[in-house]
């Protein structure tokens, strides 16, 4: 059984949420997968990180969070918990439920200062240190999961005609070879007050390729430290609440896209939907991301509910998000048969590959070769051309389309053998950039050899069962199977000694002095010459 040893908690607010950061230790007693169930109630997940832990699984569904651990030891982790809050009558509150462990504390921090915040339990606690424009108070949860939270809310000062308003954005991040684009829609909501000018603050390096709204008359962009202002001048008919459509460009430098969060400027709330969509072409990852919440498809706005899309929702436009972006490889799955026939002169190998290529299309296919290899045949159904580099240590193939999904390429070639060889490593054709590989390599020699490997020399090969057809004068040597390179197959040929077999045939003439005898000899050569008859 899996069970938590100590938890520490770091929470801050604006009133609007309560991020909840934390630190578990837990430990596991089973030698083989154990489950611990981690319950944050209300609270989203938003990210979670193992220390030290290995490889820990962390599954959601249906509201719960599960780590499943794969054996017994002392795991710790890292994670980000965003919970809901509420205010009433002057009051801000919420609940707050992290998994129970035998000793932990919650400490919460406020951006506002000289505010006094409690819970409504009896838990021991002690004010932080005073920070300038900060509150924060240290609660001893001791083994309880659950905290419920309070402070007054902020005393809004303004007066009737002074502005307040919120905004909400739903997103669309989709990317092309260097760049990232950021469409959509923002919603800003008037509350109190003129609308006077709307600013949006943006990062240095965004460009803003559209905006446009029935409400806006004309907007401009101005730079301003570290990042950008784009002033926006609204028309007279402009209601309490406004819709604007932009589409805004991000550079991708040295396959990262860094921030690309925005906010409005004077928003007391500003929260949100960020969809990343998929593109055949390029493969994208989350190196790193704080303040986005996974999200399901069900619980979107339908504009956002791209195909093979993944979502996620912000209560703040402060969040982090940082992307690594590659140009997207085929996966390549290969299954090969190689016959090689083992003469005193040379080796002749046959290397039949078949390919499926998924995800994107190849138009050109890389194989390493054997030193000393000659390829003498290409074959493919869309070949084009191939060639062989200087060094003669690569194969570069051709084709006429693309190949996507399943094709054929068959290769023949030749090792020329010194007179006198008696050992050699097994020639090889090795495909290129293939993920995985299911191969089966066939040996047959002249009747002539004896061929023998030493097992202990052989690399990424197990002997096979399989009996394959020859043809007259060759026979079977040895079967191998392999699913994974490199492999290598040391030969030692030993030639027969040759095996003379005579058919005489005699007759004899009775003369009347002597006798006529003739005979004739018939000899069957085999497996080696012979310079002589005796």
């Amino acid at each position: 059984a899996a069970s938590l040893t100590s938890a520490a908690y770091t929470a801050a607010t604006d009133d609007q949420n309560l991020t909840v950061r934390g630190t578990l230790t837990f430990h596991s007693s089973a030698e083989s997968w154990s489950r611990l169930r981690l319950d944050f109630g209300a609270g989203k997940l938003s990210e979670i990180k193992w220390i030290d832990a290995g490889p820990v699984v962390i599954r959601s569904s249906l509201g719960e969070t599960t780590a499943l651990i794969p054996a017994a030891g002392t795991y710790r982790g890292e994670f980000e918990v965003i919970f809901p809050l509420s205010t009433r009558g002057g009051e801000v509150s919420g609940e707050i439920r992290v998994p129970p462990a035998p000793v932990s504390s919650l400490q919460v921090t406020l951006n506002r200062a000289g505010v006094a915040i409690k819970t409504r339990e009896s838990f021991p606690t002690t004010p932080l240190p005073p920070v300038e424009n900060a509150s924060g108070v240290k609660i001893s949860l001791g083994s309880e999961p659950i905290a419920h939270l309070f402070w007054p809310a902020a005393q809004v000062t303004a007066t009737p005609d002074q502005r307040m308003i919120s905004a909400m954005q739903t997103l669309v991040l989709r990317f092309a070879p260097g760049k990232a684009f950021v469409e959509g829609t923002i919603e800003i909501q008037r509350q109190r007050g003129d609308w006077g000018q709307v600013q949006l603050s943006l990062p240095k390096g965004a460009k803003v390729l559209d905006l446009r709204s029935p409400a806006i008359k004309r907007w401009d962009l101005a730079a301003e430290g570290e990042r950008q202002l784009v002033n926006i001048e609204l028309t007279n008919a402009a209601g309490e609440r406004i819709e604007g459509k932009l589409l805004l460009e991000f550079p991708v430098t040295d396959g990262e896209l860094g921030n690309i969060s925005f906010s409005t400027v004077g928003a007391v709330r500003e929260s949100g939907y960020l969809a990343i969509a998929a593109t055949e072409d390029l493969d994208v990852s989350i190196q790193s991301r704080q303040g986005l919440i996974s999200e399901s498809e069900d619980n979107l706005p339908e504009e956002l509910q791209i195909d093979r899309g993944e979502y996620f929702r912000f209560y703040s436009p402060d969040y982090e998000l940082k992307l690594a972006i590659q140009d997207q490889k085929p996966r390549i799955r290969a299954e090969s048969l190689t016959m090689l026939r083992v003469s005193d002169q040379e080796i002749r190998i046959v290397a039949n590959f078949t390919y499926r290529v998924e995800r994107v299309g190849l138009f050109a296919a890389a194989f390493t070769l054997s030193e000393g290899l000659e390829i003498t045949k290409v074959q493919s159904e869309s070949l084009r051309e191939y060639g062989v580099t200087d060094d003669g240590k690569r194969l570069d193939v051709q084709f006429s389309k693309k190949l996507l999904g399943d094709g054929e390429i068959k290769i023949e070639g030749r090792l020329k053998l010194a007179e006198g060889t008696s050992s050699i490593d097994a020639p090889t054709i090795e495909p290129i950039g293939v993920n995985y590989e299911e191969g089966r390599l066939h040996v047959t020699a002249t009747e002539s050899l004896e061929i023998a490997t030493d097992a202990t020399k052989v690399v990424g090969l197990t002997a096979g069962s399989e009996s394959f057809p020859v043809e007259g004068g060759w026979r079977e040597a040895s079967s191998w199977i392999f699913n994974s390179r490199p492999i290598n197959l040391p030969l030692t040929m030993n030639r027969k000694p040759p095996r003379v077999t005579a058919n005489v045939g005699t007759s004899v003439v009775l003369r009347p002095k002597f006798a006529e005898v003739r005979s004739i000899i018939k000899y069957d050569v085999a497996y080696s010459g012979v310079s002589q008859f005796v």
